[in-house]
């Protein structure tokens, strides 16, 4: 074959050739073979991992799925053919624009993906977000605030828990009563199934008339119910339940608990009407909350408190990445860990703020600083901080982990870490400008300060300055974080 010929090679005319493919795309498991160079000269992100690395010859999709089996379209398109995108396979192919760095299946792709999510779309796309492993937390959000008007259709019954219990917590999430919302759920369980049982956690028990306890009962009666439910359940079972059938929610208030004939109050306490796991676990004479210290008013307090004797050496050892203070109090005081570590941040993914403590598996767990009421990541809004509630630490040392799945894509580059005794006063103790380390697949790196451990400090708080995201771009703000651990000296109050 001459240089000629070779200049007059097209991607459709190469994918023919009888050259054996030399590169696989994965996803889900599937494997999907083609020609480096078919996707090199369009893919940003193939680009650097081949500068990177010359021998490269997969690439796997870690979190995005291919419900609708519609990858092969993408292989059509690498391959020079003209392809049709639709509502099936637009969120696949628009993701693959994204992840991979290609602009035309960004722009062709995203006047659809990007359209204006309203009563009509936004059940269909939060189950399709869903189904494809994407974030579905703009379309969520929208169910959750219209919520009396949607949660009639059959379509939101049909959504997953996993949907279900993401739109409950949402901030703006709007319902008529508590009644309402348990009747809702106790239709669902008995329509759809009893894997929508954990919803039940969200109501707040004070709230119901006691027909609605007894039906609550009798559901979670029928069968063992695994320790995960009464997990959940826990905060509200040990509240006490309205006595009174005819009294309206608005006047719960009004009763007195003292007031309640002995005999109630007695039943009330001693019998247990649920299963051996929540009577064992979860009764009212068994459950005992994790009993913190008050917060110390100033650093005298902490000077006084503080001890080398009583100190707990966490410091940071090659090799135990991330099994460090958090890891500790965590192992310590189990679900109840959220007591003694407060995550806070930017933008308003806070509940979502928690995952950064999910550190058995950093590439499917983060949280970030979007900000849904202007639909973008501010500069103003990239931080995170982490308060220690009856602890204090001398920090020596951190790790970060970012869930980019590409080079150059959001990955932090220069940061800083301020450190504080009360909250309110903070010193820098360590500045970063321009961290080349971080800009690989899925970074987690560990960080020593350059002064050594701090004195005894309470509050930690990371503030990136500028992430490697290109200028202007959707990300360009983005704070995204898939582990914050700290490391050094630990005293408990």
């Amino acid at each position: 074959m001459t240089a000629p010929e070779l200049r007059k090679l097209s991607l459709e005319s190469l994918a023919y050739y009888p050259f054996p493919p030399n590169f696989t795309f994965i996803i889900g498991g599937v494997s999907y073979p083609c020609h480096l160079v078919q996707i090199l000269p369009i893919s940003g992100t193939i680009q650097q991992l081949f500068l990177n690395d010359k021998s490269i010859s997969s690439y796997t999709f870690e979190h995005l799925k291919d419900p609708y089996n519609n990858f092969p379209l993408f292989i059509d398109f690498i391959n020079g053919h003209t392809i049709d995108i639709n509502d099936d396979n637009l969120i696949l192919l628009y993701n693959i624009g994204l992840i991979l760095d290609i602009p035309y299946l960004i722009n062709g792709a995203g006047k659809l993906a990007n359209c204006e999510i309203n009563s009509e779309n936004a059940v269909s796309f939060c189950q399709k977000y869903y189904d494809h492993g994407v974030d579905y937390e703009i379309p969520a959000t929208f169910i959750a605030v219209n919520w009396d008007t949607l949660s009639g259709l059959e379509s939101v019954m049909n959504l997953p828990v996993e949907i279900l219990n993401t739109i409950i917590q949402i901030d703006g999430f709007k319902v008529s009563s508590e009644t309402e919302l348990f009747e809702w759920i106790e239709n669902l369980v008995n329509t759809k199934g009893r894997q929508y049982i954990p919803l039940f956690g969200h109501v707040l028990f004070s709230r119901l008339r006691r027909h609605h306890i007894k039906h609550l009962i009798e559901i979670l009666s029928k069968d063992t119910i695994d320790p995960f439910v009464w997990q959940e359940l826990d905060d509200r079972l040990i509240m006490e339940i309205n006595p009174d059938e005819n009294l309206e929610p608005s006047d719960e208030k009004n009763i007195d608990a003292n007031q309640k004939p002995e005999s109630e109050t007695s039943q009330m306490t001693n019998t247990q009407p649920y299963s051996t796991y929540g009577s064992a676990l979860y009764s009212q004479n068994n459950f005992i909350p994790i009993n913190l210290k008050e917060k110390a008013n100033n650093e005298k307090e902490f000077a006084d408190a503080y001890s080398e004797e009583s100190l707990i050496d966490l410091s940071y050892e090659p090799g135990y990445r991330l099994n460090g203070v958090v890891a500790y109090i965590k192992n310590q005081l189990g679900p109840n860990y959220t007591d003694a570590v407060i995550a806070t941040g930017g933008g308003t993914k806070i509940k979502k703020i928690g995952n950064i403590f999910d550190y058995d598996d950093t590439k499917k767990a983060w949280w970030d600083n979007f900000d849904l009421g202007i639909n973008r990541c501010t500069k103003e809004n990239a931080w995170c901080m982490i308060e220690l509630r009856g602890y204090l630490l001398n920090l020596q040392s951190y790790t970060l982990a970012s869930p980019a799945n590409r080079i150059s894509f959001h990955q932090p580059k220069s940061w800083r870490i301020e450190v504080s005794a009360d909250g309110v006063n903070f010193e820098t103790v360590h500045e970063v400008s321009k961290c080349p380390e971080m800009n690989v697949q899925y970074p987690i790196l560990t960080f020593s300060l350059p002064k050594g451990e701090t004195q005894p400090i309470r509050f930690i708080k990371l503030v990136m300055l500028e992430n490697y995201a290109s200028a202007q771009s959707s990300n360009q703000y983005e704070l995204s974080l898939s582990a914050f651990e700290l490391y050094g000296k630990l005293r408990q109050l």
